[in-house]
């Protein structure tokens, strides 16, 4: 497996993932911010909390995690996923991992007729979708149903980049013209879009 000296490697129940606010700003209040569950889990934070499953099979290994960050080695290829937003994260599955988005109660999300994956707190409104096209996903948030999947089709372009741009060889997403990983990772994606 793939080994990166300059990252950290450790993920650990409990760990914080979150949008780091270096590329932008931040809304804590809103609760879309994960912590590291079991296995490779993410449980978002908001009023109702949701949990992202991540399925990788047995031999999956840590590349790197940071706060905002994460590579996930398989045979079959790499996960990743970065929030490129306060309100969104992207990434890409490797072939035969799977996703599930659901309340932390157990209760499964609702799936739109165009394959949309969404969880909607009847109190608070507040909504979390999760948008697959390929091997790129993405995970918004919004206000509403429609705010959260107009975030998660430009968050499946923004993996679009992140893929042409860093591919296998880096996993981190980039905004044009420079990857924000390039000083820590060594990352060579930085030619203009």
């Amino acid at each position: 497996m793939e080994q990166n000296a300059k990252l950290p490697d450790i993920l650990g129940e409990g760990g914080l993932f979150g949008f780091s606010g270096m590329d932008g700003e931040t809304k804590t209040a809103s609760g879309f911010i994960a912590t590291w569950g079991s296995g490779f889990s993410l449980l978002f934070h908001t009023a109702r909390r949701r949990t992202l499953s991540v399925e990788l099979g047995t031999q999956a290994e840590v590349v790197y995690v940071t706060g905002d960050a994460c590579k996930i080695a398989t045979p079959a290829g790499n996960f990743t996923a970065a929030y490129t937003a306060w309100h969104t994260i992207v990434g890409c599955l490797p072939e035969g991992a799977g996703l599930q988005l659901q309340f932390e109660d157990g209760t499964d999300c609702d799936e739109m007729s165009d394959g949309l994956r969404v969880t909607r707190d009847s109190k608070t409104g507040d909504c979390i979708v999760l948008r697959l096209s390929g091997e790129r996903y993405a995970v918004c948030y919004g206000s509403t149903i429609g705010e959260a999947a107009d975030r998660a089709a430009e968050g499946i372009g923004i993996a679009a980049i992140w893929i042409r741009y860093c591919g296998s060889g880096c996993g981190h997403w980039r905004k044009p013209r420079i990857c924000r990983m390039q000083v820590i990772s060594g990352c060579s994606a930085n030619a203009s879009v």
